[in-house]
């Protein structure tokens, strides 16, 4: 066993590929991540699937899987979704999510 049970799943897993988002929001703000197969094809074409994560370095900000309650998470934060969910970040819990690809062609 190593040191810490990530190390132990990432020298397990086979990775093909990474997208960074880099993001400097300024409330009120707030996104909500469109369906694995929206996004999937558009950052790793043939890509089988897809781990969100978030890091959050400054402030603090509300996140929560589509239909539960936002958790808050604060600077020095990481939270990982590791299945084909739904989710979303914004500045505060009241805050309306709005689909990040609103309006945007998939064809």
């Amino acid at each position: 066993m190593g040191a810490d049970p990530l190390s132990d799943v990432l020298r397990t897993v086979r990775l093909t590929g990474a997208t960074f988002f880099n993001c400097a929001c300024r409330a009120p703000w707030v996104a909500e991540s469109p369906p694995e197969e929206i996004i999937l094809p558009m950052v790793l074409p043939g890509g089988e699937h897809l781990i969100a994560y978030h890091v959050v370095t400054e402030g603090c900000c509300f996140t929560n899987i589509i239909g539960e309650e936002p958790v808050p998470i604060e600077a020095g934060d990481v939270i990982v979704f590791i299945s084909a969910i739904r989710m979303s970040c914004r500045a505060a819990q009241a805050c309306a999510p709005i689909p990040a690809l609103r309006g945007r062609s998939t064809a």
